[in-house]
């Protein structure tokens, strides 16, 4: 098999030694169509959102491992999206290499998988709309505040669909399951866009975006992102740390408050529309009042 190597070299010498001794031909500078590919980012990149068309000689994209140190969410979010099945941060794990070289997909289908006459539903939170009246009021009318719940309720359409909904599920992900499970954003968006939903598909993208472009899948930041969006990731922060987790167990509502106001090494701050935040500050209280009726009676 013919193997072109695109890594650095510190990592490439002993990679293309193993490929050898398996009975595996390797170029490094050939033009010459290969069977299969192994690359890092650095190499990758150029071409991650169709910024450059990919080299004719390369395989597709099923026959890539990429193969590099770790790396962030919104970089293996744009990875995946184009195909790449196979992902190695080092240290190099051999059962990846195998699954590469005879072609068995590591990273799942990442387009919403519904089973035979399943319906997909938005999900109606009774606290969205009252979050929604404490940050927004005076910015929004009654009927612009129930138009938005009415497609911020799709945001995470895509976790209904059984590959993500395992991963949702699961008690403890590593750097890649998390990144195919961040993917949500963006199969939800092809789904949303499919059934004409532009907004909700919109929000459903951007939604795990941050104000200071830390976020996924695109890292885009500020007013980029659209507004509904920011809605959203301020009040799935605050109702996320409400919550128990296999990770972590529920906060209380002044605890929540301080973290969502001064970081606590995971959540920042600087990942809020700075005006939604000070609102929300602002009306903390009448928050915490809605969490209670309607959450907590329920």
């Amino acid at each position: 098999m013919n193997i072109l190597v695109a890594v650095d070299d510190d990592v490439a010498g002993s990679l293309i030694y193993w490929l050898h001794s398996q009975g595996h031909h390797t170029d490094k500078n050939s033009t010459t169509p290969c069977q299969k590919l192994v690359l890092d980012y650095s190499h990758l990149k150029p071409y991650l959102w169709n910024k450059q068309p990919l080299p004719g000689h390369w395989p597709t994209p099923e026959h890539w491992l990429l193969l590099d140190t770790l790396l962030q969410h919104a970089q293996l979010i744009s990875i995946m999206h184009m195909g790449c099945k196979h992902i190695s941060l080092t240290p190099i794990h051999a059962v990846h290499l195998q699954q590469w070289l005879y072609t068995q997909p590591q990273i799942i289908s990442l387009e919403c998988d519904w089973p035979v006459n399943y319906e997909p539903e938005a999900e109606m939170e009774p606290l969205l709309l009252p979050f929604i009246d404490c940050i927004t009021h005076n910015v929004w009318t009654d009927e612009e505040q129930l138009a938005a719940v009415k497609l911020m309720a799709w945001r995470n359409v895509a976790l209904q669909s059984a590959q993500y909904q395992h991963l949702n599920e699961s008690s403890k992900l590593d750097t890649v399951e998390f990144s195919q499970l961040a993917n949500h954003t963006l199969a939800g968006h092809s789904w949303l866009e499919k059934q004409a939903n532009y907004k909700a598909a919109l929000i459903a993208r951007q939604h795990h975006e941050h104000w200071d472009g830390t976020g996924y899948p695109m890292a885009i930041s500020g007013e980029a992102i659209c507004f509904e969006a920011r809605v959203a990731k301020l009040y799935d922060s605050y109702v996320g740390l409400r919550k128990d987790k296999p990770y972590a167990k529920a906060c209380d509502h002044r605890t929540s408050v301080k973290k969502l106001a001064f970081g606590d090494g995971y959540l920042s701050p600087s990942h809020f529309d700075p005006h939604l935040l000070k609102r929300f500050l602002a009306t903390e209280k009448a928050i915490e009042l809605h969490y209670n009726s309607v959450c907590l009676d329920n």
